[in-house]
Order: C-alpha cells, then sequence, then structure tokens
C-alpha cells in the first residue's frame, strides 16, 4: 500500500473531528500534576500527568501529521506555525513575569540560575540543562521556578525530530507498514533503555528524551491503528504491523460498546492508581511510568463514546481544564516556587490554596486574552514570526542576565544587607589564586586528572586535599597566611578501598592513591590536612539506625573507617604530617534563614514572617547527631596517635547560649548550602595556620 492511497473514513478514535474527552482527560494530568506540586502529602504521584500529556501529544500530533502526509498536504512551514502560536503564546507570558519578578525579589545568583533557566526554556533544552545540574550542588528543585519547562522541552525535540521521521520512512519507502515498523522499533528501544538504565542513574532517565520517547511512541501507535485500522484487513499479509492492526480492527468491531467501556475503566483506574500510589522515591519512569501511560492509551483508545469518556471526561467542568491546561502547567509551578523561595520553605496550606486558585485565574486569563486571538486570529505565519522573534530575545535576555551573574547592581540589593556566596566568589583572590596547577597522576594503570590551585606567591609548603568543603576553606587560608604558603588539590578524598557511591561522598580507590603517590614526590610539602564531609555519611538510614555498638560493625563503617585510616597511614609513611578537619555543622543555606527583603513592599510583609527552625540548633542536639562520626574520628586518632584533629565547632557555635547558628557577630557563617563563608574560613584559618606553622618548626 503507497502512501498516495486515499485516507480511508475515520471514526471516534480519530483525530478528524475534536474529542471532548481528550481535553478531559487533558484536565485529569494538568490537576494531577498541580495537586502534586501544591499538596505533595496528599497527591504524593501526581507528578505522572506528565506521562498523561505525553501520550495525549503522540497521538494528537501523530494524527495530524500522518494525515497531512498520507493527503500530500504536509509542509513543514504550516507544521511549525501552528507550533509556534499554539505554544509560543502563553510561554512568553510566563517568561516575561517570571524573569520581572526576579528583577525584584531574587539574590543575585538566584537570578543568574533563573537567567539560565529562562535560556533554555526559550530554547526547548530545558531537560538537558536540568539533567546536568543534579548533583551535589544542585539548588532544590522545589526552588527553580522553570523546572516544569524540562517535558515542555521533550515535547518541542519530538515535534523537531518526529515529522522529518515520518516524512523521510514515507517518502523513501512508500509503504505503511514500513512507518509502523518505525515506531514500534523505536518505542521498543526507548523502552528497554529506559528499563535497563532506570536503577544505575533515574535522574538520566527522568529527563532524557530516549528514556522518554516511548510513552510518545505510544501515542503515535495509537494514531497509527485509529487512521489505518478499516483498510487493515485486506492487508494483514502485507506487513506484521498490518496484521496487528487487523486483529485490533476485528475485536473492536466483534465487541463494540463493551470493549470501549473495558478499555477506559481499566484506563482511568491505572492513572488513578499512579497518581495515589506512587511517589517520588519510586524509581520513575522505568517500568511503573506504564500505569500512567498505558492508562491513558486506553481512554483514548476507548474513544468518545465510550461511558466513561462521555460522562466524566467529557463534562464541562473537566473541559473547561482541559482548554485551559497548558497555560495551567505554565503558571502553576513558578508560582509555588516563588513562594517557596520567599517563605524560606513550604508555604502555609492557605497560600498554597490561593496560589491554586491565583494559577487556574491567570491560566483562563491567558487561555482567552493572548492565546487564543494569536492562535486563532488572521495573519498566522506573520504572528509566528513575530513570536518567533520575541522568543529570541527571551532567551537572549536569559542568557545575558546568566552570563552577567544575575546583575547584581539591581536595586533589590540596596535594601537587602547580607552577601550571599558562591562557590565562585568565594574563590576570588584578587591574584592570589593560581590555577594552572592541573597535574595527571596515575595508579593501578590508570591516569587519573587533578584540579589544583595554589599560593601565587611562592611554592607551597602545606595541602589542603578533599572535596567542596575543602575549597570552602581553601580561600580563606590564603588570605591569611603570609610566609605559610598553600595549595588545594580537590576532587577526590583520601580513601583507598572502595569505588562505591554513597550519599555525598564519593570513594575513589585508585584516584586516591594516585593522589597519595603524587603528593609523595612533592618534597617541600610538609603538611597535608584533611577536609571532607565525611559527617554527611552518617545522615543515611541505614547508618543512623545502628546503635553505637553495632555501628564498627557495619559495612559502610567499615569502608570510610578503613579507607581513610590507610590514607592517613600512606600519607604519614611519606614523611608528612597530617591534620584532620572536623567537618562543620549542618545547618541549611543562609538563604533559607534571612527573611528576604524586596523593592516591592507587598512581598517584603507578605512573605518570610517566620523564622526557619532549622536555621539554630541547640549544641547538645548537635552533638547528638554527631555522635557516630565523633566515633569514627576518635578511633581515627587511637590508630594514629600523631594525627592532629582540627574541631571548629567551638568558633562556629556560641558556646555560651550552648547553640549553633546560621550568624554570629552579625555576619553570615556559611555561603553556600553549609559550606563556611568567608568569615568562618577566617576564623578558622587563624586558628589552623598557627597549628600547622608549630607542626613544621
Amino acid at each position: 500500500m503507497t502512501v498516495k492511497t486515499a485516507l480511508p473514513v475515520l471514526d471516534s478514535l480519530a483525530h478528524t473531528r475534536y474529542r471532548a474527552d481528550i481535553d478531559g482527560l487533558r484536565a485529569v494530568a494538568v490537576l494531577s500534576v498541580v495537586a502534586y506540586h501544591a499538596f505533595p502529602a496528599w497527591i504524593r504521584g501526581g507528578f505522572v500527568g506528565v506521562d498523561v500529556f505525553f501520550v495525549i501529544s503522540g497521538f494528537l500530533i501523530s494524527t495530524i501529521l500522518l494525515c497531512s502526509l498520507d493527503g500530500g498536504a504536509f509542509k513543514f512551514r504550516d507544521f511549525y506555525t501552528r507550533r509556534i502560536v499554539r505554544i509560543f503564546p502563553a510561554l512568553m507570558t510566563v517568561l516575561i513575569f517570571c524573569f520581572a519578578l526576579g528583577w525584584f525579589t531574587l539574590y543575585a545568583d538566584e537570578y543568574k540560575l533563573l537567567g539560565k533557566h529562562m535560556a533554555g526554556g526559550a530554547g526547548f533544552i530545558s531537560n538537558f540543562i536540568y539533567w546536568q545540574e543534579a548533583g551535589y550542588f544542585d539548588k532544590s528543585t522545589d526552588l527553580k521556578p522553570l523546572l516544569h519547562l524540562w517535558s515542555l522541552g521533550i515535547e518541542e525535540q519530538f515535534y523537531i525530530v518526529w515529522p522529518l521521521a515520518l516524512y523521510l520512512v514515507l517518502k523513501i519507502r512508500k509503504r505503511r507498514g514500513s512507518l509502523f515498523s518505525l515506531i514500534l522499533l523505536l518505542a521498543s528501544v526507548s523502552f528497554v533503555y529506559n528499563l535497563v538504565n532506570i536503577r544505575t542513574d533515574t535522574t538520566a532517565m527522568f529527563y532524557s528524551p530516549l528514556s522518554r520517547a516511548w510513552e510518545l511512541m505510544l501515542g503515535s501507535i495509537l494514531s497509527y491503528l485509529a487512521l489505518y485500522r478499516q483498510t487493515a484487513p485486506a492487508n494483514a499479509g502485507h506487513h506484521p504491523g498490518v496484521g496487528f492492526a487487523a486483529m485490533i480492527w476485528q475485536i473492536a468491531r466483534h465487541y463494540g460498546a463493551s470493549l470501549r467501556n473495558i478499555l477506559s475503566f481499566s484506563g482511568i483506574l491505572l492513572i488513578l492508581l499512579a497518581v495515589f500510589a506512587l511517589d517520588k522515591t519510586d524509581p520513575f519512569p522505568g517500568a511503573l511510568a506504564l500505569l500512567p501511560a498505558v492508562g491513558a492509551a486506553l481512554l483514548i483508545c476507548a474513544g468518545g463514546n465510550a461511558w466513561f469518556n462521555r460522562h466524566i471526561l467529557s463534562n464541562r467542568v473537566l473541559v473547561w481544564f482541559g482548554l485551559i491546561s497548558f497555560p495551567l502547567y505554565l503558571w502553576h509551578w513558578p508560582l509555588l516556587s516563588f513562594a517557596r523561595i520567599f517563605e524560606n520553605g513550604e508555604p502555609r496550606l492557605e497560600m498554597r490554596m490561593a496560589l491554586v486558585v491565583t494559577s487556574v485565574l491567570l491560566a483562563w486569563l491567558t487561555y482567552v486574552f493572548i492565546e487564543k486571538p494569536i492562535r486563532y486570529g488572521p495573519f498566522k505565519k506573520q504572528k509566528a514570526v513575530v513570536l518567533f522573534c520575541l522568543i529570541l530575545l527571551a532567551g537572549g535576555a536569559g542568557y545575558s542576565c546568566y552570563r552577567q551573574d544575575g546583575f547584581g547592581s539591581r536595586a533589590f540589593f540596596k535594601i537587602n544587607q547580607d552577601h550571599f556566596e558562591t562557590p565562585e566568589t568565594l574563590n576570588s583572590l584578587d591574584g592570589l589564586f593560581q590555577k594552572d596547577c592541573s597535574f595527571q597522576a596515575a595508579a593501578a594503570s590508570k591516569t587519573y586528572r587533578f584540579i589544583c590551585s595554589k599560593d601565587s606567591r611562592a611554592n607551597p609548603r602545606f595541602a589542603l586535599i578533599g572535596d567542596s568543603k575543602a575549597r570552602a576553606l581553601y580561600p580563606s587560608l590564603v588570605r591569611n597566611s603570609t610566609g605559610n604558603r598553600w595549595m588545594i588539590i580537590e576532587g577526590f578524598p583520601v580513601v583507598t578501598d572502595s569505588e562505591i557511591y554513597r550519599g555525598v561522598w564519593l570513594f575513589q580507590k585508585g584516584g586516591a592513591e594516585a593522589l597519595i603517590d603524587w603528593l609523595g614526590g612533592m618534597d617541600e610539602i610538609e603538611v597535608v590536612v584533611i577536609t571532607l564531609s565525611v559527617r554527611n555519611l552518617f545522615a543515611l538510614s541505614d547508618w543512623a539506625m545502628l546503635s553505637m555498638e553495632e555501628l564498627p560493625k557495619s559495612p559502610n563503617y567499615r569502608i570510610a573507617y578503613d579507607g581513610l585510616n590507610k590514607g592517613i597511614q600512606r600519607i604519614m609513611a611519606l614523611n608528612k604530617k597530617v591534620v584532620l578537619t572536623i567537618d562543620n555543622p549542618t545547618l541549611p543555606d543562609p538563604r533559607v534563614c534571612v527573611q528576604r527583603k524586596s523593592v516591592i513592599p507587598y512581598f517584603s510583609s507578605l512573605f518570610g514572617k517566620t523564622q526557619n527552625p532549622a536555621c539554630t540548633i541547640d549544641f547538645a542536639q548537635n552533638n547528638r547527631l554527631l555522635e557516630q562520626y565523633q566515633l569514627l574520628i576518635a578511633n581515627l586518632k587511637a590508630e594514629n596517635p600523631s594525627l592532629v584533629v582540627y574541631d571548629p565547632t567551638p568558633l562556629l557555635c556560641d558556646m555560651d547560649q550552648k547553640e549553633c547558628s546560621y550568624r554570629k557577630n552579625g555576619h553570615l557563617l556559611y555561603s553556600y548550602s553549609n559550606h563556611v563563608s568567608s568569615f568562618a574560613g577566617s576564623l578558622m584559618a587563624k586558628e589552623l595556620i598557627p597549628i600547622v606553622d608549630h607542626m613544621v618548626r
């Protein structure tokens, strides 16, 4: 069968006429997502609404494309013109809102990140950006107002690739069976890729278009069966895909209404099961994504005449929410995310309810006064050109904000007294850094590359090694040093026995050994200071549940202890002295502790009225949380009597008030996350420098 064959007469499953039940299904999807974001304790699996959207998009877009291609009327220009006037108006509105609100309310690093995400959203690559950002230094996803654009990025990437793929297959092969083979192949490869990798890299599977394509392809399969199932019986012998369509057609014709009702009720049950049974701790998408995806497919396949589709999904309320589903999806998350930023945590229940109502109102206004006039009015091609230029300008504005470090000279900062440091500003040493001292070292026939920095004034005598905690402390050591010359090697903790990933600490056996071997050749290095976020390991549930008697026998404890112990002993064997720095108290990022101020009086009075209780911790409670960590340190010290242990806790806590807080003497003690600030680092440096200086006299 060639593509020139006339398109068959279609029934209710096809997209040749409007289906109210699909708008109702859109409403189910968007309301699930909104409810999950606003009330995550109640609707734990509402995030699966995005998967329902993917199936709907795959079905509708594939139907439009196949109808156009089969009739010989497809033009890439017309297709993308319709996509632009459909998507860009609401997207532009929300991007401009976020950019404007951020100008008056966000700190420089927050606004810089927003600019980056705005550029990614305008370029429809948000999923790749968030995928890249996920990790140790990643800001909480709740504090990213444009996070939800990751799904739009995946859909737009589908819209770019899929029309070209269909066009080429139908033009070259000229057989619909080849097209069905392509759809099945892509869906199968994507699903298997998702299943194979979900346990090892959940983040990648969540954001990758390769692991999500099968959901869109599932909609494409429905589209194919809808369009060609009436002619399939006559051509079942030509291709197994056509034979499958013939089988579906025969079953549907025989059972009729009963089958449609079974399909629709089964579909909504699968979606509801996913919404209420899943939560964010489940490995998702993985096989669990079959619940919402297959559920959506069954509801679409049932057609508009199925009882549930006709009476429930097609009712006016759900259809109305379906019509505003796209702007509602765009509006709800920025409002909730900005509220979390302003409130220094989860907003009050009544505020979240008010924000949901506000997002519905804004979605309706956007649909009526912006989306509909542009989408359905005249001059679509001219509008598409203007919208395309505007989205480029929006992306350019976001990128400029990112490149200009969040426009730190904005008037907003004139009324904010606190200076929040970032890894970049913290490490600005006005020429005291020499950053080009990268080197390579080998261990076990493998070469490792290390990034280091050193005091440019002279060759180093002291080496600071460790992770990001070392990076935060190092600038203060350089600023407060004169004859004591420092260098830092970061990226690999000193652990020599394991290659497993636990929490935030990466144990790299070969890398640690290579680093120690390299230090052995640095005769001028006399003291090695180890600064690591070891205590974070003890927040893991499988450690925290152990008693003090059981802990030393646990495999995870032995890994940490043996690795550190052997690493320390290997460094000492190189005739170098070792100092182990006890980790600082773990407190929230200082931004969630300081009441946010704004040049907009309304925001200053509405948000951030209460102090975050996590920003101050009782000293006794802090010690209780550290019991297991302190046991590790005590055992290391007992095993290595010449090991010097430096504890900054008395500096960073108020010993008179018996509490540890984020501020001391009017200064912030922490910079980004729970890394020490310049002020706290200087306090530590003024104690640590005399200690290491005395060790080499």
